[in-house]
């Protein structure tokens, strides 16, 4: 429980005006950001109050609770990349921090666990802002909810400010241990007990006794991919966790295809054949997009295959659906009477180009069997190298 009654009453503004102040005097923001991080971990564990007598995570609906835990889980890791690469910080999911802040406010049937959401919020805010003077006035918030979540850490805040003042070594501070917390034990347990939450146990668990931590492996469980992030909770902490015991490389499962081309260029065909279906001529020209999967033979491999609709009117909306992360397949139709196989690739090229980046792309030739694909490859990868040198011919 959140002990209200070995401090004189506890005046939240107050608080957080006098750790601003003393942020101000120390006058870095990086290290304000990463004593918000700390602030945050110290307070963490009041998100199992009362969870003894009516269950953890009580104060949220159960549909919502392991995506709402998630939220806090991400935004405090973020924090944690303070001393890697900053970089990283501006651009990670920036949506966790709202998130939580959200949560928070879903928390309101919990004091404890709303003031500890608001501290995990507000020290993401102090790390996205880590390079201006706006990361002290959200870590002063995030240590203010903190103490608002269990007053006993008021001291502990004290001393981390004090400590604070003498070091530059963010890495350092933030590796420090931890005093022995209220609850502490009983959140790490029934994190353990939610599906796949226990690599956040073990990751909390690892910054409480001061643990150092893979550089290259927060950075990749910072940015996670586009494919991973969609997922839900559970299959991002499996990533995470794979991440961790180094097995991640070999479990990539899924791969996103994009098919593109212009309208009866044979890639609704080209995808039917592919899943083993028969093809029909004078196929219906596919409208907006088509998105089925395959699986890749001799594999555990699934591709999600995309198909772009070629209506020339189609074209301005693709633009919110090309990706960075994938494989496209331009199909160029060998017999279109609309431009020649140059200049049909040509347009999807640029498409590729400002939507997604340096994304493989494959070329292939549909209806060789009625007329030549005469395609410059050479020339065409002098502008967009991320061609495959290697033309598909397909009847």
């Amino acid at each position: 429980m959140t002990d209200k009654t070995t401090h004189p009453p506890f005046d939240f503004h107050e608080f957080r005006q006098k750790v601003e102040a003393r942020l101000r005097e120390i006058g870095s923001p990086k290290l304000s950001a990463a004593f918000a991080a700390r602030m945050v971990l110290a307070a963490l564990p009041m998100l199992a109050d009362r969870a003894e007598s009516k269950g953890f995570l009580w104060y949220w609906q159960e549909k919502d609770r392991e995506k709402h835990l998630l939220a806090v889980c991400r935004a405090l890791q973020i924090c944690w990349s303070l001393p890697i690469d900053f970089a990283i910080i501006s651009h990670a999911d920036a949506a966790y921090a709202a998130y939580a802040a959200d949560t928070a406010a879903n928390a309101n049937a919990n004091a404890a666990a709303a003031a500890a959401y608001a501290a995990a919020y507000a020290a993401a805010y102090a790390a996205a802002a880590a390079a201006a003077d706006a990361a002290r006035a959200d870590a002063a918030y995030a240590a203010a909810h903190a103490a608002d979540a269990d007053n006993n850490l008021i001291p502990w805040i004290e001393r981390e400010l004090a400590s604070l003042s003498r070091t530059r070594d963010i890495g350092g501070y933030l590796t420090g241990g931890f005093p022995p917390l209220p609850l502490q034990a009983v959140f790490l347990a029934h994190l353990r007990e939610i599906p796949s939450f226990d690599y956040w146990a073990d990751w909390f668990e690892d910054r409480y006794v001061g643990k150092p931590m893979d550089p290259e492996i927060l950075k990749k469980s910072v940015l996670l991919p586009e494919e991973i992030a969609a997922q839900d909770p559970r299959a991002i902490n499996r990533y995470l966790k794979e991440l961790t015991s180094g097995k991640r490389e070999a479990k990539i499962k899924r791969v996103r295809a994009i098919f593109i081309g212009n309208g009866e260029a044979g890639k609704t065909s080209l995808i039917r054949a592919l899943n083993g279906e028969a093809v029909v001529g004078d196929t219906a020209m596919a409208c907006g997009i088509a998105i089925s999967e395959w699986e890749v033979p001799g594999t555990d491999l699934k591709a999600h295959f995309w198909d772009f609709g070629g209506q020339v009117i189609a074209h301005a909306t693709h633009q919110f659906f090309l990706r960075e992360r994938c494989v496209y397949v331009l199909v160029i139709n060998a017999r279109s009477t609309d431009s020649n196989p140059n200049q049909q690739a040509e347009y999807w090229l640029e498409f590729v180009r400002a939507y997604g980046g340096d994304a493989p792309v494959l070329l292939v030739g549909n209806k060789c069997d009625l007329a030549p694909v005469l395609v410059d490859i050479r020339r065409l990868r002098e502008t967009y190298p991320n061609i495959v040198p290697t033309l598909h011919a397909l009847s």
